[in-house]
């Protein structure tokens, strides 16, 4: 049931930001809790890989923090 779950969420993931591979999703069955946890790497605004999936610019970082 736990594995439905996961992939259940994984396939949400993937219609939205088409990878899933920096998204971590942690199922706990025995207290009904459920995780997502993105992962990206923060960069310079003026960097050229700004636009990876796997990237963040620091302003937009600043902005989601506060």
């Amino acid at each position: 049931m736990i594995r439905i779950l996961e992939d259940v969420f994984r396939n949400m993931i993937r219609k939205k930001y088409v990878e899933d591979d920096n998204f971590d999703i942690i199922v706990n069955a025995d207290k009904g809790d459920l995780e997502i946890w993105r992962f990206r790497e923060i960069v310079d605004d003026n960097s050229e890989d700004i636009w990876d999936h796997d990237k963040i610019s620091l302003t937009e970082a600043q902005k989601d923090r506060a």
